[in-house]
């Protein structure tokens, strides 16, 4: 067990660690996936139920405190973009049973609006995550840019549904296209 991982505090009744079980591993891991998926598909209420209420958004510039702050936040951000593409790698989780440390690194390409370019960048998100009556969620987020390109503009395709009965939990696998009845092409479909 790390020093960090001390730091997080007692684990059981005799104060020994309990480290994360591989199912507390993948339910944070989905977690940092429906965040993405939640940017990704610019769904504020979503990337809400990832945040935990009394929970840290340290920005570049600054610290947000409280989910509906955080949220107000980024909601104030989503009309400054034309499109925001996510893609999670994968990460490192260590803790105990009720409270968890991690670290992300995220690929993002992004258009601004009136950009005449887009943006890819790799950012690393380190992760403090806390366990409110049985489910994970972010109890802080720590964002630091560690790669950006300026590259000439692609074209963003519409968001493609998740196809029926592939659907993570907590993510709905019906589109707004698909309500619309309009048929969704997925990706290497013939």
């Amino acid at each position: 067990m790390s020093a960090g991982d001390a730091a997080l505090g007692p684990g059981s009744e005799n104060g020994a660690q309990m480290s994360l079980s591989a199912d507390d591993e993948r339910q944070i891991a989905d977690l940092v996936v429906r965040y993405a998926d939640a940017v990704s598909s610019a769904d504020p209420a979503r990337w809400r139920d990832t945040w935990a209420d009394q929970s840290q958004w340290h920005l570049r510039t600054r610290t947000i405190e409280g989910r509906e702050a955080i949220v107000a936040a980024w909601t104030q951000f989503l009309p400054t973009y034309d499109a925001v593409v996510q893609m999670v790698t994968r990460g490192w989780v260590s803790g105990t049973d009720g409270e968890a440390r991690g670290r992300w690194l995220v690929l993002e390409i992004f258009r601004k609006v009136d950009a005449g370019h887009d943006m890819m960048q790799v950012t690393s998100y380190t992760d403090r995550y806390v366990r409110p009556e049985g489910r994970w969620l972010f109890a802080e987020r720590r964002i630091a840019v560690v790669y950006r390109r300026e590259m000439p503009p692609g074209e963003f395709l519409p968001w493609v549904s998740i196809p029926d009965g592939v659907s993570p939990p907590g993510i709905s696998p019906v589109s707004a296209e698909a309500d619309r009845g309009v048929p969704v092409e997925h990706p290497g479909a013939p």
